[in-house]
């Protein structure tokens, strides 16, 4: 499997997400592969400082989606329901889903 292939998108960029997405981006995929979704400017900001400047955040968890090959969800497990209507008719290239909820 090769990581230059892929991109992740992060459903929620609290710090269990941010961890994770740094991990990532030291480990095994560039900061530019990686998306962060959140509906809060200031944990965007924090999710893009960490990852790094080439991490993309965005407003709308459908770009994170876009063309996704992993998509961590990473929210409460209260408004999972909510994101799942969101984001289910997109994820059409099967991705490897994964959910953190906590």
């Amino acid at each position: 499997m090769d990581p230059s292939n892929h991109r992740a998108a992060f459903i929620g960029t609290g710090q269990m997400a941010t961890a994770l997405a740094s991990g990532f981006a030291r480990s095994v995929l560039r900061p530019a592969q990686i998306c962060g979704y959140d509906p809060a400017e200031p944990a965007r900001r924090q999710f893009q400082q960490t990852v790094g400047p080439e991490c993309v955040v965005t407003e709308h968890a459908a770009d994170a989606v876009s063309g996704a090959t992993v998509v961590i969800l990473a929210v409460k497990p209260q408004v999972m329901p909510e994101v799942l209507g969101v984001i289910s008719p997109l994820l059409t290239n099967s991705p490897l889903v994964i959910s953190v909820a906590a």
